[in-house]
């Protein structure tokens, strides 16, 4: 799976709307990476610069960086973790939304 196919699954389950009402792009990626990143998704993965997107975009994702765009979903939201998940060993959980 690539960081744009996760972005477009998460897009699809958790921003239908803002996914539809985003112009096609140059990439058949660019709309859910647009949304991805107006929802805050993309900090501390290596999609945080727009910059690097065509580099990343159709690269690998790894666990971690699935983990972490879930995550900043989840806080986007308004969904709070529990405090025991928010806090497994070896994760720093990040994102630019406070709870």
């Amino acid at each position: 799976m690539t960081y744009s196919q996760f972005a477009i699954m998460l897009g699809q389950a958790l921003y239908a709307d803002d996914l539809a009402a985003q112009p096609s792009g140059a990439q058949w990626w660019t709309a859910a990476c647009e949304v991805a990143a107006k929802h805050a998704l993309f900090p501390v993965t290596d999609m945080a610069l727009r910059d690097n997107w065509n580099a990343v975009a159709n690269t690998p994702i790894e666990r971690e960086q699935m983990a972490q765009m879930l995550y900043n979903a989840l806080v986007d939201k308004g969904i709070k973790l529990p405090l025991s998940l928010r806090k497994i060993s070896g994760i720093r959980w990040s994102s630019s939304k406070k709870y």
